[in-house]
């Protein structure tokens, strides 16, 4: 019995070796999605590459992306994501709740909302998007930042108006 054992797991073993990294972890979500953080940090505003294993071709050689402008707004509700998920068959990110209400309306599945793509979204196709969700966290602290500093801007100007109304006044 331990030999038989043995034996079939060493078969398994190197089977597994023998596969490509494309084949052991292009479907597993947690890979894509380190592989997202990894890029993101180190290149911010940047694509990711179509594949993370180099073996991807182009093959039309008049397109070139440089740079990837992605909206931090949900493409169901328009307004910024709120708990981010990403679909496992398509690049497109949506807030949680709107894309689970357009899948439980149509009945389990139905086609990304994004224009053009025609990947099927399910519940279960949706992953936490961490990089999403950091780039969230962020842009409320830059807009939080830009109305603080706003309104100092709009008490200094009023308290300095106030200062030459009243010498105005003084002065008739």
């Amino acid at each position: 019995m331990h030999d038989k054992y043995t034996a079939t797991v060493k078969s398994l073993d190197e089977t597994y070796d023998a596969k490509t990294p494309r084949d052991k972890y292009e479907h597993i979500s947690e890979f894509q999605d380190f592989k997202r953080r990894v890029w993101d940090i180190n290149h911010q505003n940047q694509p990711p590459p179509a594949s993370w294993f180099g073996t991807d071709t182009v093959e039309d050689d008049d397109i070139v992306v440089d740079q990837e402008i992605q909206s931090l707004n949900c493409p169901i509700t328009l307004t910024l994501l709120e708990n981010p998920v990403r679909n496992a068959t398509c690049p497109h990110v949506y807030s949680r709740a709107a894309i689970v209400e357009l899948i439980r309306h149509g009945r389990g599945q139905i086609k990304c909302p994004v224009a053009g793509c025609g990947a099927n979204v399910t519940e279960k196709q949706l992953k936490e998007d961490k990089v999403m969700a950091r780039k969230i966290r962020e842009e409320k602290a830059r807009e939080e930042e830009r109305v603080a500093t706003a309104r100092q801007d709009a008490l200094e100007v009023s308290e300095g108006m106030s200062d030459v109304i009243y010498e105005d006044i003084k002065a008739e």
